[in-house]
């Protein structure tokens, strides 16, 4: 799937993603094996792609895809570790990914915790992001049930 998402889309924008398409979608399609290409180059402080994930959200999303895992495919689940340019807060992404996983909090805080930028981006819905939802919504209905 592709959901062409804006700048500055969020935990909430990402996880309303996987809630509205790519979990409804998967669950329909029913794989044997999720493959996931985990890339940080959507945590807020990329200077690139200015997606603005957070650590708690990059932890959130693969517990989404550890619980979808084990419902459909006998929790056959691999994540490929890519990039990501902020190299102050990619690895706390990556760490959280791992979290997720092995189902346990290592206890590393995030380093920005108290940052107003980090709250906005866990919060933030944006107009754009919900526009971007609705126009996937309408293409990918055409195939599945949504």
């Amino acid at each position: 799937m592709n959901i062409p998402l804006p700048p500055g889309t969020g935990d909430r924008g990402y996880r309303a993603a996987f809630e509205q398409l790519i979990l409804p979608i998967a669950r329909q399609y029913h794989p044997q094996l999720i493959l996931i290409s985990a890339g940080q180059d959507a945590c807020w402080l990329d200077p690139l792609a200015q997606m603005m994930m957070t650590m708690d959200g990059y932890r959130e999303l693969t517990a989404l895809m550890v619980e979808l895992a084990d419902k459909v495919c006998e929790g056959r689940l691999v994540i490929l570790q890519e990039g990501g340019y902020s190299i102050s807060y990619a690895p706390y992404c990556s760490v959280a990914i791992a979290e997720a996983l092995l189902g346990t909090n290592v206890g590393i805080v995030d380093l920005y915790d108290n940052a107003p930028e980090l709250r906005r981006s866990q919060t933030i819905f944006s107009h754009d992001t919900q526009q971007a939802l609705r126009e996937a919504h309408t293409h990918y209905q055409r195939w599945w049930q949504l």
